[in-house]
């Protein structure tokens, strides 16, 4: 079941080319084969990359934190025991 069910169906979304073709969902001008990106659509792309970037920027630290996380709880040590 696709996550924007949990959604408001007028809810709009950005995001990257991954989600092209969801409904309500905002995405990058993708180029197609021997062709070029308009101006607009270049500035259009950049425009929504740099609201963007503030969340991959989040969604990094977290990643990180996480992992620090697991090392600092001996996990790893734990799994690396358990495999052999």
């Amino acid at each position: 079941m696709p996550k924007q069910i949990l959604f408001d169906e007028q809810q709009t979304f950005e995001g990257d080319k991954g989600y092209q073709g969801g409904k309500n969902i905002t995405t990058p001008h993708k180029r197609k084969r021997k062709q070029e990106l308009s101006e607009q659509q270049k500035t259009e792309n950049k425009i929504l990359s740099s609201k963007r970037i503030f969340v991959e920027h989040l969604i990094r630290i977290i990643k990180i934190w996480e992992q620090r996380d697991f090392v600092k709880s001996g996990k790893k040590e734990a799994i690396a025991k358990n495999s052999i």
